[in-house]
């Protein structure tokens, strides 16, 4: 006759997989609750870029990235992207250019855009970070 409850092996097996899920799920969170807001901001930025080579090697086509003040918004996406509350735009430095006023980087076929440098204040401090094509 079996007794009520769990074994200490059916407890151990459960514990494990809710290990397992957590560290899927702990990196997703990583974001909203760890690190700093500057860090924050470097996702936000790389995952931005990211989704505008993919969406240029898959549609063969060019895809730009415009930047305002508080978001920035991909050409054939639904909305814009909204920079962590802390942050916000300031330019673009092209490295071979003097001066641009451009807000926007234009990804080719391949993916590949020129090297850039997006300032972003967060925080009252100003950072730059770097795309490289």
């Amino acid at each position: 006759m079996r007794k009520k409850g769990f074994t200490l092996f059916e407890i151990l097996v459960v514990m494990a997989l809710l290990a397992v899920v957590a560290g899927l799920v702990a990196p997703q969170l990583d974001m909203n609750f760890g690190g700093t807001s500057v860090e924050a901001v470097q996702k936000f930025l790389r995952g931005a870029v990211d989704r505008c080579r993919m969406q240029a090697q898959l549609g063969r086509t060019d895809v730009v990235l415009r930047f305002s003040q508080d978001s920035l918004s991909i050409d054939g996406s639904r909305g814009p992207l909204r920079f962590p509350p802390s942050a916000r735009f300031k330019e673009l430095v092209f490295p071979s250019e003097k001066e641009s006023e451009e807000t926007r980087l234009v990804f080719n076929r391949q993916g590949i855009t020129s090297t850039t440098i997006v300032r972003v204040e967060v925080e009252s401090t100003m950072y730059s970070f770097w795309s490289v094509r």
